[in-house]
This record gives structure tokens, sequence and C-alpha cells, in this order.
């Protein structure tokens, strides 16, 4: 299903937003361009759903979809719009889902996003948005998905990042220009599945709180600017199948116990810091690794012997060279 494209081509006959019937709109996968009606609300009194991802659609998105009050899933995302977003789709108190990323949606993300207390997903991924993130987005605690990711946002995290959103699954907001320290209080979002703060300029310490997070699954620091050591309570994340602490100011050594503690480790991601010590022969416990990357660090001593058995490895990378599709 994933794949499925009814290839529609043309634009959307406004005659359709005229069915004041309708509940669900959905015409997603296709490949219908033109521009929304600025209209369109003004005739769907009971609409619920408008689900119009992956076409070309263009221009500016309607002020006026904050008039569909009913409306629980608002989808724009994968299409061509332009401009900022309205700040009347906080009118839409019923909404739980608003995906609008990947297009070329810019300015702030409105505060008045923050009021949709009923909001479980926010998708505003690949766009141009900039300025820092409202704080109130922070106190959404309904929010399970918030990606926020390769944008051009600025500022920090708040300090109690966490209190106020404790049914977060999954944060991403990778590749922005976000700083400052990591807030300890980010424990309180103990659902979390996903965090993903790659490619930004975060500083200081990583948080020993996060091995309180043991639903984690995916944790990706790379290419920001944490220093001092890896947090020994990290292994308390059993659960983690990626692992990305790369391109860091990180020294110290690895926890010795890493491979024991993570057996679902798939990716550990480590490249490019200061690390030192020697590479425990423990780490083959982590059975499931494909990828194991301690390039460009200061660690010394033999290659164990026990990397043999890691019998999925696809990728090692233990100085300048990777060697891909290792078979043993």
């Amino acid at each position: 299903m994933g794949k499925f494209h009814l290839k529609l081509t043309g634009s959307i006959p406004p005659s359709i937003f005229n069915i004041t019937t309708m509940r669900i709109i959905t015409l997603f996968r296709n490949n219908l361009a033109g521009n929304l009606p600025t209209t369109i609300c003004e005739n769907l009194p009971n609409l619920e759903v408008l689900h119009i991802p992956v076409n070309n659609l263009d221009g500016v998105i309607p002020p006026n979809l904050g008039k569909c009050r009913k409306l629980r899933i608002l989808s724009l995302s994968g299409n061509k719009f332009t401009g900022t977003v309205p700040r009347e789709l906080a009118n839409l108190k019923a909404l739980t889902e608003l995906y609008l990323g990947y297009q070329h949606l810019q300015g702030e993300i409105p505060v008045e996003l923050g009021n949709l207390k009923k909001l479980r997903l926010l998708g505003l991924s690949k766009n141009e948005f900039t300025g820092s993130i409202p704080t109130n987005i922070f106190n959404m605690s309904a929010l399970q998905i918030l990606d926020l990711s390769v944008n051009r946002l600025s500022g920090r995290l708040p300090s109690d990042f966490g209190r106020g959103i404790p049914s977060l699954e999954e944060f991403s907001c990778g590749s922005n220009n976000l700083s400052g320290s990591i807030s300890a209080s980010i424990s309180n979002s103990s659902r979390l599945r996903t965090l993903d703060l790659s490619y930004n300029s975060f500083t200081g310490e990583i948080p020993a709180e996060l091995g309180n997070l043991k639903n984690l699954q995916y944790l990706d620091l790379t290419v920001n600017e944490f220093t001092s050591s890896v947090p020994a309570s990290i292994l308390n994340i059993s659960a983690l199948s990626i692992l990305g602490l790369g391109v860091n100011r990180l020294s110290g050594t690895l926890p010795s116990d890493l491979g024991r503690k993570m057996p679902s480790l798939e990716e550990l991601l480590c490249g490019g810091n200061n690390l030192s010590g020697f590479i425990s022969a423990t780490i083959s416990n982590s059975s499931r690794l494909r990828k194991l990357d301690l390039t460009l660090n200061r660690f010394t001593g033999p290659i164990p012997e026990s990397l043999g058995n890691l019998e999925y490895l696809e990728v090692l990378s233990l100085g300048g060279i990777i060697f891909s599709a290792i078979q043993y």
C-alpha cells in the first residue's frame, strides 16, 4: 500500500468543496496540482478528515481552513505549499493530527498551535521554518509525536522539557540550528521511543537522566558539541537499537559491559570523538549489530577477536576505512 499511486492529474474540482454532507476527503498520492480554494471550508461544516498528501498542490495554505471546526485530521504534507502556517488553524480545537511536512513553508511556527489541546501528532519536518520552537508546544499534554526536523529553527529547548508533554513518544528535531544544553527533565517524557537531536549545536554533558527512558529505541545525538564522557546510565536503556553519539567532543571510555546491557543494539555510531581505552570484547554480546563505527577516536589495544561473532555486521569502521558487507 505504501507505494500505491493513482496518478490522478489536474486540479481538484471546486464543486467537491460544496458538498455540505462531506465528512472525509482523501486524495493522497496523486499528481493533483493547483491551489486549494480560499473558501474551502465555507460549505463543509461536517468535514472531519482532509487528507491530500503527496501531490503537487501549491500556493498558500488557506486561512479559511480554520472554519472547519470538526476537522480531526489535516494532512497536506509532500506538496509545494509556500508562505506561512495560518494562525487560524489554532481554531481547529478537535484536531488530533496535523501534517504539513515536506514542502516550502517559511516563517515562524505559530505560537497559537500550542492551543490545540487534543493534538497527538504535529509533523512540520523538511520545511524552511525559522525562529525558536514556541515554548507552549512543550505543554501539549496529549502530544505523542513531534517532528520538527530539517528546518532552520534556532534557540534552546526549554529547561523544563519533558514535564509538560508526558505522552511524547517521538521527538525529532535533527538538522536545525538549536543550541544550549539538554535538561535532565527530559526524562519526564518517560514514553519516549525516538529522540533525534542530531545535526544541531547542543552543548554540555549528555544528561545521565536519559538512562531513565526505558522505552527508548532510537537515540541520535550525532554532530553536536556534547562534552564529557558517555554516561554509564545509558546502559539502562536495554531496548535501544540505534545509538548515535558520533562527531561530538566526548572523551573517556565506552562502558565496558555495553554489549551485555544492550542486546538489541543494531547500530553503534561513536566515530569522531576523543574516546579512548580498549574496545571491550563484550561488544559482541550485542549480537544484532549491523553497524559499528568507532573511527577517529583514541582507542588502543587489539581489535577484539570476538567481533568475528557478529554475523549480521555490515559496516565496521575502526579507522579511516569502512568495510562493508563483512562476512565471518
